[in-house]
């Protein structure tokens, strides 16, 4: 069994490689493929090629591992491998086809279906966000400062920008103060390099979307539940968890309960 610090390693260069794929589309344009019924409004040829190049770069060199992917055809592998990746190639497509320079590519690593390591790279930042578990979180190779404890009132909480435009963050207004920041990963990513301090979101995810990000948090002290408050496994079968909470301990506490009324 390679170490985890290892698979990590080969985790950043495939990011590194896919971010110069999404680049690439950036700049030169693609094809919108399809509308999907999953709730996600696009699909991109994009997509599809980050996720061929991951897919094909971390399983030759990693071929007894599991592999679950928003973009692959289902794979069943991740539910007994002892060891796993998770990927989204593109979280936040509408981000990526609107050019807001909010999309991410994440990709996790779990074992026995625990989140162990985690790369979150926005190529447009660029922020290149990596860690694993006791080991801490590092962005663009250097190591991040845990944040200073903050109250909920004053607490730099980023959310989703669809959920804002439903209005679903409206019943928390002076309660907290939140922004926008598009894809779930790199809100996820931002608050485990204490670039922000809390995220939370009140809609549904999949499993490929959080990952990384889960990972990332717990490499860097900090908690990650669901919207229950549950903490998350990722070798079930049902891929959905119903909302997530992010943020240093006592914060993630305080945000769960008004989140909860």
């Amino acid at each position: 069994m390679h170490s985890i610090q290892d698979d990590l390693a080969l985790m950043v260069t495939a990011a590194k490689a896919a971010g110069e794929i999404a680049l690439k589309f950036q700049t030169e344009g693609f094809e919108r493929l399809e509308d999907k019924s999953s709730g996600d409004p696009f699909l991109t040829e994009a997509d599809l090629a980050i996720d061929k190049t991951l897919r094909e770069g971390l399983r030759a060199a990693r071929p007894d591992y599991g592999w679950l992917s928003e973009e692959t055809e289902s794979d069943s592998s991740y539910l007994s491998a002892k060891r796993s990746f998770v990927v989204d190639p593109i979280d936040g497509t509408r981000e990526f086809v609107e050019r807001t320079g909010e999309f991410a590519i994440s990709i996790g690593l779990i074992e026995d279906g625990k989140p162990v390591a985690g790369v979150i790279y926005n190529p447009m930042k660029p922020h290149l966000i990596s860690g694993c578990v006791g080991e801490g979180v590092f962005v663009n190779g250097e190591k991040t400062t845990p944040s200073q404890p903050v109250s909920l009132d004053v607490a730099d909480i980023i959310v989703s920008r669809s959920e804002t435009r439903r209005g679903q963050w409206q019943p928390y207004e002076g309660v907290m103060t939140t922004r926008d920041v598009g894809s779930v990963a790199y809100k996820l990513g931002l608050v485990a390099a204490s670039l922000a301090d809390a995220t939370a979101s009140v809609q549904g995810k999949s499993y490929w979307d959080v990952c990384a990000g889960h990972a990332l948090c717990l490499a860097a002290g900090k908690t990650f539940t669901d919207l229950s408050g549950k903490d998350v496994v990722y070798n079930t079968a049902d891929v959905r968890i119903n909302g997530l909470v992010a943020a240093p301990h006592t914060l993630h506490i305080r945000l769960l309960q008004a989140l909860k009324g």
